[in-house]
Parts: C-alpha cells; sequence; structure tokens
C-alpha cells in the first residue's frame, strides 16, 4: 500500500490502487518485483480503465464483476471490441501521460515525489497488530526501483522516450 500511495498521481491516496487483499493473501511485508506488478496491474485497471469507462470499481472488487464481463458491457454500449490488453494499453497510457505533466511543471521531479510520508519510515506504529513496524526505506527504495523499471521510466520516475513512444506518446 505504501508503493500505491507514493506513486499515487493525486497524493497519498488508495484511489489508484488497494493491495490490501493480496498482501493479506500474499505477503504484507514484501518489497520485491512481485509487489511493484501487482500495483501497476491495479493502476492500469482502477485509474485506467474504471476513470475512463466511468465505471464504478465496487462492482469488481465487492460485487464479483470480472474484467472479462466489463468487455462484454463495453462492446454493448459502445460496438468496440475491449479485451485486457486494451486495458492494460489504456491504463499504461494514461499514468504515463499523467507523470509526463507532473515532471514537466516540476523542474525538481525526483524519486522523493514518489515517498509515503517520512514519518512511515521514521516512527514505528504505537499500537495495534503491526505495533513497532514501519517501513524500512532501502527495500522501498529498491521496491520502487522495481516499479520503474516496470513501467520503463527512468531513476527519477520520469517515463523513457522509448516508453512513450510504444505507447504512441510520442
Amino acid at each position: 500500500m505504501a508503493l500505491c500511495f507514493g506513486t499515487s498521481p493525486i497524493g497519498g491516496a488508495h484511489k489508484d490502487g488497494l493491495t490490501i487483499d493480496w498482501e493479506a493473501e500474499y505477503s504484507h511485508r514484501s518489497y520485491g518485483k512481485e509487489a511493484a506488478e501487482e500495483v501497476i496491474r491495479q493502476q492500469r485497471i482502477r485509474s485506467g480503465f474504471y476513470e475512463t469507462a466511468i465505471v464504478c470499481r465496487f462492482q469488481e472488487t465487492q460485487g464479483g464483476i470480472d474484467l472479462d464481463r466489463y468487455c462484454d458491457l463495453f462492446e454493448t454500449v459502445t460496438g468496440r471490441t475491449l479485451n485486457i490488453n486494451k486495458i492494460k494499453e489504456v491504463g499504461d497510457r494514461i499514468f504515463n501521460l499523467i507523470r509526463c505533466f507532473w515532471a514537466r511543471d516540476n523542474e525538481n521531479w525526483d524519486r522523493h515525489m514518489d515517498y509515503p510520508p517520512w514519518r512511515w519510515f521514521e516512527g514505528a506504529l504505537s499500537n495495534g497488530r503491526f505495533k513497532e513496524r514501519k517501513i524500512d526505506k532501502k527495500k522501498y527504495d529498491k521496491l520502487l526501483s522495481s516499479y520503474y523499471d516496470l513501467r520503463g521510466w527512468n531513476n527519477r520516475g520520469i517515463p523513457k522516450k522509448e516508453t512513450l513512444d510504444a505507447l504512441n506518446l510520442s
């Protein structure tokens, strides 16, 4: 969730990804590439597809409607064919374009912009099941690097030219 919050283009928000179920099932302590892959998967769908198609994300997350059903409904309404690969492409185009705007409008853009609040690294939780836990900054930085690599961004978090070209965003 820290990576979801850190890389959200609207600030620390779960709108773009909610990895709680994944973390509970697989590993709430994962700093590996699989965690970055899950964040990107969710960002593609939640910000990319749901926001573009103007559909409620709760139908999938809470109601059990899978993405294939959304593709069928999209075709019924628009007459245009949609599949999961197109959904991923739409999500990637949107996230890369947003990132380009952010980097363009902030000359000091750097990876520090993709960190959750610093207190998450410095101060351990004071109560609850995860009392005394905090995020390991070195591991988070490695996770962020994996995220950038998977996204096709440089080490500052800015999309590479070849990534934009591949998405027809030249």
